[in-house]
């Protein structure tokens, strides 16, 4: 079918008038048709073919770049709706596409976007290639340790900081941490905020190492953790001369997963071992037990990400900045004091 104004009148089952108003930018119809008139229209290859349109569509369309791994996790669903809202309050549509997809590359080519959102884990080489078309970028929930960019992030490395201290006020001396560290930018912070509430305690580099090194499990999990591989996090535990009193988890789904494996051992949480995570996710309030854990600000993540996108347009040439959203502990049931001797 001719991707003509017709054509996606019919397709959507709606007047021609109504599809000349939302691909003209003009009042008269709701957000919600003119979005999905917007959507239809680059689908059937209707910008493409009209060139008068393509910087109509390009000036209010923001691209939200993400992994496929990442689009339906817990975490990001969040974070993607708080994008949505902002930009749809601001006037902008959001169209998402995939890191790990070449039809972004197409998309990029094509000019189809005022500005980029990138979420979550991406490679910096990505960021580089994303850089060259010269639009406004805003990252979230990670950073370029290469490429000067706007970023927003939570402060994780306070957030487990205050967790781990919490742990150590309880009496908990075996303290580690479970996840894969190196997988994100924030899971590397949250090692860290680890790492320094030891240092606060002992104040003995050494003793830190030591400590981190016995008790800590840092594997590579991310993909069992993803999965849901009880048995192979099972296997992990297994092979650790020693486990600790207390874990902090690089973030709910290991925490939850954790949980499940010592059960299986025949482990009690928290009567053995302590269990903290890390995102408050929807699912930590309905674990048994419930989980003690660092409450992120996820939506407002998403929120803050297209202010920041959209004041970036206007001012191109000012300083890049971080912007830290604060954690607040939530204490639950997979923790309590230490009553060892």
């Amino acid at each position: 079918m001719k991707p003509t104004m017709k054509a996606i009148a019919q397709t959507l089952d709606l007047s021609i008038n109504a599809v000349s108003l939302a691909l003209n930018d003009r009042p008269g119809v709701s957000e919600e048709t003119r979005t999905l008139i917007l959507e239809t229209a680059e689908k059937m290859g209707y910008f493409e073919c009209k060139a008068k349109y393509k910087k109509s569509f390009s000036s209010k369309h923001i691209g939200l770049l993400i992994m496929k791994k990442n689009y339906r996790t817990r975490f990001y669903s969040k974070v993607l709706y708080g994008i949505e809202k902002e930009a749809n309050e601001l006037g902008y549509y959001v169209i998402v596409k995939f890191l790990d997809d070449e039809e972004l590359w197409t998309s990029m080519a094509e000019k189809k976007f005022c500005g980029l959102l990138v979420v979550g884990i991406v490679e910096e080489d990505t960021l580089e290639r994303l850089n060259q078309y010269q639009l406004p970028i805003v990252l979230v929930d990670t950073t370029s340790y290469k490429t000067p960019l706007d970023c927003i992030l939570t402060d994780n490395r306070i957030g487990t900081y205050e967790s781990v201290n919490y742990l150590l006020e309880q009496g908990y001396k075996e303290v580690g941490f479970f996840g894969e560290f190196t997988y994100s930018h924030s899971f590397k912070e949250r090692y860290w905020g680890y790492l320094e509430a030891l240092m606060g305690k002992y104040n003995d580099l050494l003793a830190v190492n030591e400590i981190s090194s016995k008790y800590s499990v840092l594997d590579k999990m991310d993909h069992y953790v993803i999965e849901y591989d009880v048995d192979a996090i099972v296997n992990i535990i297994r092979k650790r001369d020693i486990l600790a009193k207390a874990y902090q988890c690089a973030n709910d789904e290991t925490a939850n997963i954790l949980c499940a494996a010592l059960k299986t051992l025949g482990y009690r949480i928290p009567e053995d071992i302590a269990i903290i995570g890390f995102d408050d996710s929807e699912h930590a309030n309905m674990m048994i037990p419930k989980l003690t854990t660092s409450h992120v600000k996820r939506t407002r993540m998403g929120q803050e990400a297209v202010d920041k996108l959209v004041w970036r347009m206007s001012h191109r040439k000012a300083t890049t900045s971080k912007i830290m959203i604060p954690v607040e502990l939530i204490l639950r049931d997979s923790t309590r004091r230490c009553e060892n001797e």
